[in-house]
């Protein structure tokens, strides 16, 4: 399968070969291969060289010592390799810190500076070097996304541009750890907000839209087929490919207020950002179909997206916004059943002068930012 946006998707057993290809396409001579020092990580990257070498494509290999990616001393470090072995394209294999690392580092190249410091900005860079990523952990939604994270010395550096969304973006089985049921659960939720929310948001276009709704449609999917009863493992695919599809539909969001609240909240109980963000989701969907009423054409899109056009026809109009809600609760209703994956704050450790705490620091975005945290945080507790 292959999809065109700013990215183009290789997905399939044939993944890693088409990719050379397309390397080779764009008279790629000199790919470096960026990795991380974990145990299993080896046998991706033998497959992964493996690829190149059948095609007589020799690729320098950079294995990064877990822990140490993401920082400016590693991606000046890969520069610097770069420059070494005049490579005119990177590949990086690995979880999202690694990829982030790949896409900041290829900046640097493009700008053609040495130090982290002397990007003034990313969206200023311009130059042809290819960039390939292929995730080991499905659902993370990093590949197709314009964002990127590094850590400086005492804070989390975010960078946005088009310009960080790669070129290539593989799929492919073999280059993905076996996730178990809980953690599935958590990508295909994750997914699912995402996704949900480039359908309703104020600046999403017909094809962020169209993206937004092909990558419901893999979680609708894979919900199936996990009531059916397939192991997590069989729904590589379909989890790898709403999760891509759900980052690249998510670029077109300007200003989500529930991801500002969901850093916040993942600072506040340092629980993982995106397991944070889909917690808080169907809460706050709730919130906005309750409050914001001049937006109801989009929300029952989202039932028609999750449902399907037969059903959607008979569901009457004045349900249809409401419908929407309902139809995301039964998913993480079951989500919760069968995989145990847990939607209440409290469990991790929420207390109630939290939300008052954290209710009013979003007050800086506005009185209504403030109500919003108050009413999704009390949903969760």
């Amino acid at each position: 399968m292959e999809f065109y946006a700013k990215s183009k998707i290789l997905s399939g057993e044939d993944a890693l070969s088409n990719l050379v290809h397309e390397l080779k396409m764009k008279n790629v001579m000199r790919p470096i291969l960026i990795s991380e020092k974990v145990d299993e990580y080896p046998s991706f990257i033998r497959k992964a060289r493996e690829a190149f070498d059948n095609d007589k494509l020799k690729v320098p290999y950079i294995a990064l010592i877990k822990g140490e990616t993401a920082n400016a001393d590693t991606v000046e470090t890969i520069v610097e390799k770069c420059k070494e072995v005049n490579a005119d394209a990177i590949v990086a294999i690995g979880r999202e810190s690694v990829i982030d690392t790949a896409k900041i580092a290829r900046e640097l190249l493009r700008a053609k500076v040495k130090s982290v410091k002397d990007i003034k900005s990313i969206c200023e860079t311009d130059g042809d070097m290819p960039l390939a990523v292929a995730s080991v952990f499905v659902g993370t939604a990093t590949e197709g996304s314009n964002t990127a994270y590094m850590y400086g010395e005492n804070e989390k550096i975010k960078f946005v541009s088009p310009n960080l969304t790669p070129e290539f973006i593989v799929i492919d089985d073999k280059l993905a750890l076996n996730p178990h049921r809980r953690r599935a659960a958590s990508s295909v939720m994750y997914a699912l907000a995402l996704s949900v929310i480039a359908t309703i948001g104020k600046d999403s276009s017909f094809v962020s839209e169209a993206t937004a709704r092909a990558a419901i449609g893999f979680v609708v999917g894979a919900i199936d087929r996990l009531k059916e009863g397939t192991r997590a493992r069989k729904l590589l695919k379909n989890i790898a490919n709403a999760s891509v599809l759900a980052g690249i539909a998510y670029n077109a969001v300007k200003n989500d207020i529930l991801s500002k609240l969901s850093v916040t909240v993942s600072r506040e109980l340092r629980i993982p950002y995106s397991k944070t963000y889909s917690m808080l989701f169907p809460h706050y969907y709730e919130y906005l179909i309750n409050n914001d009423i001049n937006n109801e054409e989009r929300y029952s899109s989202v039932l028609l997206s999750l449902i399907g056009e037969e059903r959607y026809a008979f569901v009457p109009v004045s349900r249809r916004v409401s419908d929407s809600y309902k139809a995301i609760r039964n998913i993480i209703d079951f989500l919760e059943d069968k995989s145990g994956f847990r939607y209440n704050l409290s469990d991790f450790g929420m207390k109630l002068p939290a939300i008052e705490k954290i209710a009013k620091e979003m007050g800086k975005y506005g009185e209504d930012a403030a109500d919003m945290a108050r009413f999704t945080l009390s949903r969760t507790y």
